[in-house]
């Protein structure tokens, strides 16, 4: 528990720290960060409490799930003065009827010096760091319906949160639809220019001027300069008379480098900016916000909020971006910058490091942000996922509902499958991921009542290690690796396992299924599938003509001959596209696309209501 304090407490403990660092005591190295964001009865969000990373922090989820709901909420206290300040109507109220929209922020790891900045909102944890909270609400609508903004801090919202405390949170705002052209034009309070005053020193503020004296020197003489000067002169003489009139020069620039800064342009490749493309555009404006951000020591706390950075940037582009800001946070620098993003972009999921994402979610109404650090992985399961999680299956974290399975063959043949069934997983916002293999383990966890709130079906083999080849219908016994999966079955997450093996199964529910895939293998191997053909005809029933196309697949004499499992399912699923009405999908599959288009049950289900009974009061069980 944290402990708020009294004014001489926090004395009695800034002194404390600052003896124990004198008499050789370390404590670790704060860096003041966003721990973490409370909102209230805002726009969709009617409550949601969001956990940052001290570092870099990714926004991921689907469209319109509320990540631009919490960056409106983050600008709330930590605009920045050269914007427009957040602003907050009825309109904007979840719930009309409560009217008033409230965030709370808290901070951690505060140095002495910072917690010294903010000494009403500060408060003692339990590992001897300093935090400090802060609160901002919007109520008491005027006549237009503009709500009025009211700021406090500590952990009680008593004391008001004063000016120089806001000064002291420096934030800079990347909205989606930017023009980062614009940002970087010339001006007085350009970004350039105000990097240029945090980089210069005194003696190279000096050495410029002494440079645009000879400049002016110079060009004090040129013609241009001369007829221009004189034709001015003339007419001035003539018109105040000898006593009244003034000596005229003509300068083309102050001599003063800090007001040359208003003229500092940007050129790329020798083009100006506006004639530069708009990716580069970005990214050349987020280096100097980085840059201009890092050097502002005069403010406690510094962060960059940046929406749909991917913009305009190509896939090879946006890998190096993320692996730029990945590096920037993880410099030991003094002056540390946190980094908030919203993406819908799957390179940044792929490439980023786990521990930066947070998934958005909302289901009934309920809002839930899930950061992937959180997650119930082992550090080899950690890595692995890292491993695994390319652009194809980074698409798990925009979807509604996840169905895992082991290989390409599968991933190939489900949507089809789906297809024949009615049913389009795309449109129902549900992707397939391909974990190669029985790797499973990495990404269930990924996935519960207590992380990610979608379904995850779980599809896989049985293989029976007692009976080869199941008839349909008949009960065999589970592989470890099914029934380790099954074994993670809960809420959210459930396991459907098939009789032996996908193909196998496919081959076992009906002779038109056997046809449909001989045809698909006749475009790959005519002649295998010709001989098959005969073969699984003569065959005396169900379950051995199945075995007999199995096995003359992928269980031949010669292993290398045996059939590509991935080609076959693409050629397969094609045939089941142009003849849906001749395929029929195995039980498990059928269960494992209802299950997984079902939406999830809420978080915190509201029980029901008490029966009403005439003439008697009802009293809940």
């Amino acid at each position: 528990m944290s402990k708020s304090w009294a004014a001489n407490d926090c004395q009695a403990a800034f002194l404390c720290y600052i003896l124990c660092n004198h008499i050789g005591v370390r404590f670790r190295k704060p860096e003041m960060y966003l721990h973490s964001l409370e909102i209230r009865n805002f726009r969709k969000i009617s409550r949601l409490t969001v956990p940052f990373s001290p570092g870099l922090n990714i926004l991921l989820g689907e469209n319109n799930v509320g990540k631009t709901t919490i960056v409106e909420a983050l600008r709330t206290l930590l605009s920045n003065l050269d914007e427009a300040p957040v602003r907050i109507c009825v309109d904007d109220l979840h719930d009309a009827s409560q009217a008033k929209a409230s965030f709370r922020f808290i901070f951690k790891a505060l140095t002495v010096d910072q917690a010294s900045e903010f000494m009403s909102a500060v408060t003692l944890e339990q590992d001897g760091t300093f935090a400090a909270a802060f609160a901002v609400e919007f109520e008491a609508p005027d006549r237009t319906g503009r709500l009025k903004v009211r700021r406090y801090c500590g952990e009680q919202d008593t004391a008001p949160l004063t000016t120089e405390m806001s000064e002291q949170l420096r934030s800079v705002y990347m909205p989606p639809l930017r023009d980062a052209s614009r940002n970087l034009k010339p001006g007085t309070r350009s970004l350039l220019a105000r990097l240029l005053q945090r980089v210069a020193t005194e003696p190279g503020l000096e050495h410029c001027n002494q440079i645009l004296e000879l400049v002016d020197a110079q060009l004090d003489g040129a013609q241009p300069i001369v007829a221009t000067r004189e034709a001015i002169s003339s007419r001035y003489n003539e018109m105040l008379g000898a006593q009244l009139t003034q000596q005229l020069h003509l300068k083309l620039s102050p001599q003063d480098i800090a007001k040359v800064t208003s003229r500092l342009a940007i050129l790329a490749d020798g083009f100006e900016i506006e004639r530069n493309g708009l990716g580069y555009n970005n990214l050349i404006y987020m280096a100097a916000v980085l840059g201009e951000l890092a050097l502002a020591d005069e403010v406690a706390y510094r962060c960059l909020v940046v929406e749909e950075p991917e913009a305009h940037l190509h896939p090879q582009l946006q890998s190096v971006l993320l692996t730029y800001l990945q590096a920037e946070i993880s410099r030991n620098t003094q002056q540390h910058v946190q980094l908030f993003v919203t993406t819908h972009s799957p390179h940044f999921a792929a490439l980023a490091q786990l521990d930066c994402l947070v998934r958005v979610n909302e289901r009934f109404r309920t809002h839930t942000a899930f950061p992937l650090k959180q997650a119930s992985l082992s550090v080899p399961q950690k890595r692995k996922l890292q491993r695994y999680l390319d652009i194809t299956r980074a698409d798990l974290f925009f979807a509604r509902g996840v169905i895992l399975v082991e290989g390409a063959a599968e991933r190939a043949l489900l949507p089809a499958i789906a297809e024949s069934l009615g049913v389009n997983l795309r449109h129902g916002g549900i992707t397939v991921v391909s974990t190669d293999g029985l790797n499973f383990d990495c990404f269930q966890p990924l996935f519960g009542e207590l992380a990610i709130p979608i379904r995850l079906a779980t599809l896989t083999d049985r293989d029976p290690p007692d009976i080869p080849f199941p008839e349909l219908g008949q009960e065999a016994t589970t592989s470890a690796a099914a029934a380790s999966s099954l074994a993670m079955d809960e809420t959210f997450r459930k396991t459907f396992i098939g009789v032996k093996t996908l193909e196998y199964d496919l081959a076992l529910q009906s002779a038109e299924n056997r046809r449909l895939m001989l045809d698909a293998l006749s475009v790959l191997h005519p002649q295998i599938s010709a001989d098959l053909q005969r073969h699984v005809d003569a065959q005396p029933d169900n379950t051995s003509a199945a075995r007999c196309l199995f096995q003359g697949m992928f269980e031949r004499p010669n292993s290398t001959r045996n059939v590509s499992k991935g080609a076959f399912a693409q050629e397969l699923a094609d045939k089941i596209r142009q003849q849906p009405g001749r395929f029929t999908a195995p039980a498990y599959i059928r269960e494992a696309i209802d299950w997984v288009r079902i939406p999830p049950p809420p978080l915190n289900p509201v029980p029901p209501a008490p029966p009403v009974v005439a003439g008697a009061v009802a009293v809940a069980p």
